[in-house]
């Protein structure tokens, strides 16, 4: 699942930007750093000396990033067609 919600980070990078709020910036780079993050999370649950302190860690990226996922939901976000329905 982590793999394959990072490579949306990288094929859809403009519907990914539009899941962030207008105040944070860098977002380019913050969608990247998630990607890499999200990649290196994946690969650090398969090494068993890593796995307790990789899942302590995407608990903490999970819930930093629930914001963003609620905001796109709200705003009704396509990332894949880089759209938003809605405009609230």
């Amino acid at each position: 699942m982590l793999l394959f919600a990072a490579i949306g980070h990288f094929v859809f990078i403009a519907g990914m930007i539009l899941m962030l709020p207008h105040f944070i910036s860098f977002v380019k780079a913050v969608v990247y750093l998630t990607g890499v993050a999200e990649i290196a999370s994946a690969l650090g649950l398969l090494i068993n000396p890593w796995c307790e302190t990789t899942a302590t860690l995407l608990l903490i990226f999970f819930i930093a990033s629930l914001p963003a996922n609620i905001y796109a939901a709200y705003k009704q976000v396509d990332y894949q067609k880089a759209r938003r329905a809605a405009q609230a």
